[in-house]
């Protein structure tokens, strides 16, 4: 059983035990945290290679994002605004990604009781994250 479960909560990139799984909410495929950042990451790079005048920074006052739920002329002058951005996509079946990805904490759980089962201890984090982990990708 212990084999079965060790190919279940590996990452399908890198192979390698998915010590921070995250789930693409659009179609549900689950990749370890590393591995989705550095599929991001390529993405936004290229973007901002195909549209050197892009800036993912621009941010709007809540108010003004309110009024573009419900106003069609408001949505398209802060699209107009914004310019064209990044198409993610899922790495395995290359579904668009519009939200932030989602950590699994039960799977998180099961790879921590495999590698447990197996002898295997949690790697050590490499200092405390300063930022969320998609912020740069989704606002």
């Amino acid at each position: 059983v212990l084999p079965e479960l060790e190919d279940s909560v590996s990452c399908d990139i890198c192979v390698l035990k998915m010590w921070s799984p995250y789930t693409l909410p659009g179609c549900g495929h689950t990749f370890c945290q590393s591995c989705l950042d550095d599929w991001f990451t390529s993405t936004l790079a290229k973007h901002i290679q195909d549209h050197p005048n892009y800036h993912a920074e621009v941010r709007f006052p809540p108010r003004i994002l309110a009024l573009a739920e419900h106003d069609p002329r408001v949505r398209a002058q802060i699209e107009a605004h914004r310019g064209p951005q990044p198409s993610y996509t899922c790495p395995a079946c290359r579904a668009p990604v519009k939200s932030k990805p989602v950590e699994a904490f039960a799977l998180k759980k099961v790879v921590m009781t495999v590698a447990k089962a197996s002898g295997e201890s949690s790697p050590q984090r490499r200092g405390a994250h300063a930022r969320e982990p998609w912020e740069g990708f989704f606002p």
